[in-house]
């Protein structure tokens, strides 16, 4: 690469932002986006309220929760060792 030519990680995100946009215009209609963008707030609102209902119950319910992510996070991590290892 010549020592004058442009640092193209500079321009990454008006690349990916071309391309989103390329291609969104291809995808969908204008209404369709609308209607994903309103969608998807309105279901992370829903989502979050419906959490904090449930709050309560979850602490009851799933104590020790921790320990089972924990422990499979654990398995997770050691297949992936043997693999690296052994594979």
């Amino acid at each position: 690469m010549p020592e004058d030519a442009p640092n193209m990680t500079a321009f990454i995100p008006l690349k990916i932002t071309n391309f989103i946009d390329n291609q969104l215009a291809l995808m969908f209609s204008q209404g369709q986006l609308i209607f994903g963008v309103l969608f998807a707030i309105a279901f992370t609102i829903l989502a979050i309220f419906a959490y904090r209902q449930d709050a309560v119950l979850h602490k009851k319910y799933y104590k020790g929760n921790r320990w089972v992510l924990l422990a499979f996070i654990v398995f997770i991590g050691l297949i992936a060792c043997i693999k690296l290892f052994l594979g």
